[in-house]
């Protein structure tokens, strides 16, 4: 098993660290997808709450990559006052349960010899990542955490028991777009929602449209099904539900905040486009994928 600690794993929070205190660990796990569900149930949640005894208010977030190999991007919040303790543990926490629940490595098909050879499975790396810190223009530093730690629970409890595939990771982006352009849809209204779907900051025209179509056919009553169920206010009350409520409700407050500061499609769709991006980076999704989910989106709302 490797472990690769660069230079300074540790760094301060994006926030002003003067007066948050808190710093910042960002760790890069390579493990086969197909056992992703089980970094969730057996190493992330377990540590998050061994960490919050010493330190109440820490937290992580993750993110799902493919560089240089499958791997899960995992940042923690730690206070600066207990963070020596705090980060050894969890250095040492996570090369036991690397070294005791080995993943099997995946074949690798391709012919073609890489300059960046992917890390190897079963192996931990320090500083590969700075999620969730990269340049946003509209959304806060504020905003994007608020997002970022409501998937990061969504993933968690969904995902924990079950493979996290393809599908699975679409799924879920659908779920949280769909959610969003309710929110614009209650917030303002349908035609606002039509407008800046089309917008060229959200929608680039791609020339895919034929397979995106296609894959939406093959999945309309699905994508219906999905959009009856958050257009009722009564699926958000369900137990089950809350982690999407929560996501609901931080998606209204930045949609309100963003269409106060300037009322017009100009003025919201650079901020979703930004919350799709988001979204897009955090569940690894491609490009095609967001374009599709878009294509979606526009179908559906426009039909």
């Amino acid at each position: 098993m490797e472990i690769n600690k660069q230079n300074a794993p540790m760094r301060l929070s994006a926030d002003t660290a003067a007066t948050s205190q808190v710093r910042n660990l960002f760790i890069s796990i390579f493990y086969n997808q197909k056992d992703w569900c089980t970094l969730f149930a057996n190493l992330f949640e377990p540590l998050a709450k061994e960490i919050s005894s010493i330190d109440p208010l820490s937290k992580y977030v993750t993110h799902f990559s493919y560089k240089r190999g499958e791997n899960i991007g995992i940042t923690w919040y730690l206070s600066i006052v207990t963070v020596d303790v705090t980060s050894k543990i969890i250095d040492k926490k996570s090369i036991a349960f690397l070294r005791e629940n080995r993943s099997k490595p995946k074949v690798n098909k391709s012919r073609i010899n890489s300059i960046f050879k992917n890390f190897p499975v079963n192996s931990q790396h320090y500083n590969l990542h700075f999620f969730p810190f990269f340049s946003t223009t509209h959304l806060s530093i504020t905003e994007v955490e608020l997002l970022v730690s409501t998937v990061t629970q969504l993933i968690s409890a969904y995902f924990s028991e079950e493979t996290i595939d393809d599908e699975c990771k679409f799924t879920l982006t659908l779920y949280l777009h769909l959610i969003m352009a309710n929110c614009v849809i209650k917030n303002v209204d349908k035609t606002f929602l039509q407008k800046m779907l089309i917008h060229p900051h959200v929608n680039a025209i791609n020339p895919r449209t034929d397979d995106y179509l296609c894959s939406f056919f093959e999945t309309e009553l699905t994508v219906r099904e999905i959009i009856n169920d958050i257009s009722n206010d009564h699926y958000f009350s369900r137990p089950e539900n809350k982690l999407f409520q929560s996501w609901q409700a931080a998606c209204n407050g930045i949609i309100q905040n963003h269409f106060l500061i300037k009322s017009s499609v100009d003025g919201l769709a650079p901020a979703f486009k930004e919350m799709s991006d988001l979204i897009t980076e955090q569940l690894g999704l491609s490009k095609n994928g967001q374009e599709m989910t878009i294509f979606f989106l526009c179908k559906c709302i426009n039909e």
